[in-house]
């Protein structure tokens, strides 16, 4: 009988309404949790309450006003909105939305901020491009909700592969300083990458096709990401710091497997 890890679930994408969708100690998470947002006009509109979770919330499709607190906050598409633990949230959609909901344990005082994809796009200061063409591995990583924005434990953003490109290569982990979870989105059929999570690669806890609406958990290992020809993988990728002190930085403590030491990364 198999002994390994559930890490990845597919089609979270599917249910109108709000559920969370991993939390710990589901997947071995400790403090990162996912949920997904999707209303529509039989469904328009949810109540959200974070906490003891702060929350960021991606558009990933449609456009949907939330209310926190008496403020107001429009997103469009990849518009994102961090909300602090202890806070009720109203979620209203304009004719169907669909939200990417990271989470991670916080008990900080802090408030609500809208991060607009029309300000980040073009923004070297929020995104950096890593890989090699030549290789096959290049990509665009956007920091979404990063050290300049008031929050405890959570990191959140979203990379697009380019076509036929490895992602988050060369493999590297970073178990003792953060968690994560990838969620795919935008590779309508018949996209589909290969995701890898291990520890060792001889018996990988992942290794499994994953398409728009596959989530994947990486408590801890190595987390390298295929493509298949001619598509791009695109990802919300939510982490959580274990110490909110020294390890809310996505740079921070990131080991690269010995057998690919040699390859550029950051």
């Amino acid at each position: 009988m198999s002994t390994r890890p559930d890490w990845c679930m597919h089609h979270t994408d599917k249910e109108i309404g709000f559920r969370m969708v991993m939390a710990p100690p589901q997947c071995d998470l400790e403090y990162i949790h996912y949920g997904r947002v999707r209303l529509d006009g039989s469904h328009p509109r949810e109540e959200l309450a974070t906490g003891g979770l702060e929350f960021a919330l991606l558009a990933v499709s449609g456009a949907a006003r939330l209310e926190v607190g008496g403020a107001s906050f429009r997103l469009g598409k990849l518009d994102t909105l961090y909300v602090p633990c202890g806070r009720q949230v109203a979620v209203e959609c304009e004719g169907a939305c669909d939200l990417i909901l990271g989470a991670a344990s916080s008990t900080l005082a802090s408030e609500p901020v809208l991060v607009r994809w029309a300000d980040i796009k073009d923004d070297p200061a929020r995104y950096f491009d890593v890989g090699d063409s030549a290789l096959g591995t290049q990509r665009r990583i956007y920091n979404v909700i990063t050290t300049d924005i008031k929050a405890e434990r959570l990191l959140f953003g979203f990379t697009f592969g380019t076509a036929g490109a490895w992602t988050s290569w060369p493999p590297h982990e970073h178990a003792a300083t953060k968690e994560e979870i990838y969620v795919f989105f935008d590779m309508p059929a018949p996209a589909f990458a290969v995701q890898f999570v291990y520890t060792n690669p001889a018996r990988m806890e992942v290794c499994e096709p994953v398409r728009e609406g596959s989530a994947v958990a990486v408590p801890r290992g190595y987390h390298p990401t295929a493509v298949a020809p001619g598509f791009k993988t695109t990802f919300a990728w939510m982490m959580a710091a274990r110490n909110p002190k020294t390890d809310r930085d996505f740079k921070s403590g990131i080991h690269v497997q010995e057998d690919y030491a040699a390859v550029r990364f950051l």
